[in-house]
């Protein structure tokens, strides 16, 4: 039986009644942390338990009520219990059974070594090997643990989708954008407290859950310091990579209260951020239920297959909007936007089908062809009504904006001062080398064109003065949202007053965009504002529809 007992991996040891040691295998001294002689037989077990090394004050109190357990009831069975060393580095296993009348058996594993293996393993089934955050397994966890019971208000979510990255793997090579991720990691950590929680959820999305009691103003100022601090350059083995980060927010129990819910909540408000031009962040509102998929995923791989042949079906159009001096009632000129109607989904606007056209980077295809169409209908309206036309930012970054315009001029015979190119904030950070310099040199060529530019400012917090002095912008057209509903607050009435401000010294004209109501008009009117364009004048409509709607605007005017 020694023999037999000895081979066993680990020690045992043999007791008898009143706890004295019968016999103690060889390898038990080192598996305990005793010296051999304080085996011998008939020593108290006990004291050699209070001996031992390899276990902490707790370890041997339940090792000891186990043992006293196992004597004075030999008939129960007790189940292995672990034991701990005083530093928590080393760790057994411990199994009690009786062999025979007034006889136990004590044996003793060290699982040290199994203990890292599980929880090497266990690191991996719940961390990104690449950023060392927690994958998206880990936070949905975390996110059903603090929403348990009944969560108080501000517990709070960012759902985070990098902009511009696949640019990035594409034109530097994936070890660039791997590095890129581990930086945006470490961003993110240095963005937040260190009990927010952070997780990488796949690809280059992330995740933020912020515990409870997360106002939303500190929400709007959070987001808006994680866009800032991850649009600006990284440094990545002697390359420079651009990119920007566009945020979904929800908050429970307002917008749910499961970890499901919350999520998809705020994923509909991401995907409103990618719709409405990157780089932004949205709160989650019930109606982007209406205005989204319910199963994006597919809903939106079919939009791609349907994207791709809607130019050469003839299925997207242009729309055309009034913009009006609100001081000399004049109007100046029409802005141009894509829609695309759609064999069964009926006319869709840019928003519902911007995100997937920019991933899919048919956007510059579609943009080129509103440009085109908008300055040959623009030709044939009397006077010197003008067209203002968005530009995609990836006519940025491929360095073919000039020739678009020039060619787009050329063909429809269009006076040049006639046409405004319309660009987004996020397009001033959008360079291949590390500078603006790409992007400054065509603007000024739009400018030597003739062209006249304008700028959107949507309060991000990306515009600063240097850059409204660098960039040669005829006009600034300020986000409706600043204006409209719950959005028309103190803060967003002081941006706007600003930005009007800025505008005028600099000599730039403001157009407000979206104005709906008298009282908007009046707001726009007390801030500043010079040029209105919404459904105040007019809504959207299509080329076919313009030449009553510019008689109507002249009668009123």
């Amino acid at each position: 039986m020694a023999s037999a007992l000895d081979s066993l991996r680990g020690g045992s040891i043999v007791f008898e009644t009143g706890l004295r040691v019968a016999w103690a295998s060889e390898t038990l001294a080192s598996v305990l942390g005793v010296k051999r002689d304080e085996l011998a037989r008939g020593t108290d077990l006990i004291s050699i338990i209070r001996l031992s090394a390899a276990m902490d004050t707790d370890s041997r109190v339940l090792l000891e009520s186990r043992l006293f357990e196992a004597v004075e009831r030999p008939e129960s069975e007790t189940a292995p219990i672990k034991l701990f060393s005083v530093d928590r580095s080393r760790a057994l296993i411990a199994e009690i059974r009786s062999i025979g009348e007034q006889c136990w058996i004590a044996t003793f594993e060290d699982i040290t070594d199994r203990n890292e293996a599980e929880s090497r393993l266990l690191t991996l089934a719940s961390k990104d090997p690449l950023t060392g955050l927690g994958n998206r397994a880990l936070f949905e966890k975390s996110l059903r643990s603090a929403l348990t019971g009944s969560p108080e208000p501000g517990s709070t979510i960012f759902i985070l989708d990098l902009d511009r990255f696949k640019a990035v793997n594409d034109t530097l090579g994936h070890p660039t954008g791997d590095g890129v991720l581990r930086l945006v990691a470490q961003r993110l950590q240095s963005a937040v407290r260190e009990s927010d929680i952070i997780g990488r959820l796949g690809g280059d999305e992330f995740a933020i859950l912020f515990g409870q009691h997360f106002r939303p103003a500190d929400a709007v100022t959070l987001a808006g310091r994680i866009i800032d601090l991850l649009q600006r350059p990284y440094m990545v083995g002697g390359q420079v990579a651009n990119i920007g980060a566009s945020i979904g927010i929800a908050v429970a129990p307002r917008d749910g209260v499961t970890a499901e819910r919350l999520i998809k909540c705020a994923d509909l408000a991401l995907y409103e951020s990618k719709a409405s031009g990157r780089s932004r962040f949205h709160f989650y509102d019930p109606g982007m239920e209406d205005r989204a998929p319910d199963h994006p995923a597919q809903d939106r791989r079919a939009l791609e297959l349907e994207l791709r042949k809607a130019l050469p079906l003839r299925q997207m159009e242009v729309h055309y909007k009034p913009q009006v001096d609100i001081t000399s009632k004049t109007l100046l000129r029409f802005e141009a936007a894509v829609r695309w109607r759609h064999p069964t989904r009926g006319l869709l606007e840019a928003t519902e089908f911007a995100a997937v056209c920019t991933a899919l980077r048919p956007a510059v295809r579609v943009s080129e062809w509103a440009l085109r169409t908008a300055c040959q209908d623009a030709a044939r309206w009397p006077g010197q009504i003008g067209v203002s036309v968005r530009i995609a930012p990836y006519s940025f970054e491929k360095g073919r904006l000039l020739d678009a315009v020039s060619c787009a001029l050329t063909h429809s015979s269009l006076a040049a001062n006639r046409l405004e190119v319309a660009i987004t904030e996020d397009v001033l950070f959008l360079n291949e080398s590390g500078n603006e310099n790409g992007v400054l040199e065509m603007l000024h060529g739009l400018r030597a064109l003739g062209v006249r530019v304008a700028v959107d400012c949507s309060g991000s917090g990306w515009t600063s003065f240097r850059q409204f002095a660098s960039f040669p912008f005829d006009r600034v057209n300020i986000d409706g949202s600043l204006l409209s509903g719950s959005a028309g607050n103190y803060e967003d009435r002081a941006l706007v007053k600003a930005i009007a401000a800025l505008g005028a010294s600099l000599g730039m004209p403001t157009t407000a965009d979206g104005i709906q109501t008298c009282a908007e008009l009046a707001k726009i009117r007390s801030e500043g504002g010079g040029g209105i364009e919404g459904y105040l004048p007019a809504k959207w409509v299509g080329s076919s529809e313009l030449p009553n709607l510019i008689a109507d605007l002249k009668g009123e005017t």
